[in-house]
C-alpha cells in the first residue's frame, strides 16, 4: 500500500431512513469533512434526508457523489485513483452496510486488490464486516461457523471447501490462525482468492489479506502475523464475482 493512500470508510447506517446515527460517528464524519473527505452515496434523495436528520453540515450535500449500479463503471476508476492519491472516502448506502448486497462491493474489491485501506464504521459484527471488506460477493454466501477441532474432521472440512463453488465464510480461535493458513495452503486451492480480516472492529485492526491462497504463507510470514481474531472469506471457485 502506498504511503499516500487514503482510507475508504464503509459507513453502516440505520435501516430506517430517518433513524439516528451514533453521535460518535457524526463527530467523526464532521472531522473528515473538514479534511476534504469525499462523501459517496448510493441514492441522492434518501442520502440528503438522512444527512439532514443527523444534523450534519448541509452545505456538504451539494458535493455528494452518487455511486450505484448505474454509475459505478464510470466512477469506480476515478474514486480508486483519488483514494490511492491520498483522498479519504466515506461510502454510504441507502441503509445498512455498504458492499454487503450493495453496489459498493466492486469499489471495495478494487481498493483491496490495490492494497488500499478499507475500514467499516459503526458495525460491531465481524462476519458482516468481513463480507463487506472482502469485496468478494454482492449476493449469497454460506457461513460455516468454526471448523471442527478433530484432525480428520478438519481435513474433511477443507476438502469440502476445495470442492465448493460459492463464497464461504468461517472463523476460528486466534491461536489457530497459523494452522488455518497451513490448511488452506495444503488444500490445493492455490489460485482461488481468499480474504482474511483480522481484529475487525477493534483499534488494532490493521491487517487484511485479499489474494490467491498460494501467497498466504509468504505474506503472513513476512508481515509477522501472530495470534489474532480473524474471519476467512473464500471467493467463488472460478473467480466469478456475483
Amino acid at each position: 500500500m502506498a504511503k499516500t493512500s487514503g482510507t475508504l470508510y464503509l459507513l453502516a447506517t440505520p435501516i430506517e431512513e430517518l433513524g439516528l446515527l451514533d453521535k460518535v460517528l457524526c463527530h467523526f464524519i464532521e472531522g473528515e469533512i473538514e479534511k476534504g473527505t469525499l462523501i459517496v452515496v448510493e441514492d441522492m434523495k434518501p442520502a440528503r434526508r438522512r444527512w439532514r436528520a443527523w444534523g450534519l453540515p448541509r452545505d456538504t450535500i451539494e458535493s455528494f457523489i452518487s455511486y450505484n449500479e448505474h454509475t459505478r463503471a464510470e466512477l469506480g476508476p476515478k474514486l480508486l485513483k483519488s483514494l490511492l492519491e491520498g483522498k479519504n472516502i466515506i461510502l454510504m448506502s441507502d441503509g445498512g452496510t455498504p458492499a454487503f448486497c450493495d453496489p459498493g462491493r466492486a469499489l471495495v474489491y478494487e481498493v483491496q486488490k490495490k492494497k488500499g485501506r478499507v475500514r467499516v464504521l459503526g458495525l460491531p459484527n465481524s462476519l458482516i464486516a468481513a463480507i463487506s471488506l472482502s469485496g468478494l460477493t454482492e449476493g449469497a454466501f454460506e457461513f460455516l461457523g468454526f471448523p471442527p477441532r478433530d484432525k480428520d474432521k478438519r481435513k474433511s472440512f477443507y476438502k469440502d471447501l476445495a470442492k465448493s463453488t460459492g463464497v464461504k465464510a468461517w472463523m476460528d480461535t486466534p491461536y489457530r490462525l497459523s494452522r488455518t493458513i497451513e490448511e488452506l495452503v495444503e488444500s490445493e486451492m492455490g489460485n482461488r482468492e481468499v480474504f482474511i480480516g483480522m481484529d475487525l472492529a477493534c483499534e488494532e485492526e490493521e491487517l487484511h489479506f485479499l489474494g490467491p491462497i498460494k501467497d498466504l504463507q509468504r505474506v503472513s510470514q513476512s508481515e509477522g502475523w501472530g495470534k489474532r481474531e480473524f474471519v476467512c472469506i473464500l471467493g467463488p471457485k472460478e473467480g466469478n464475482l456475483s
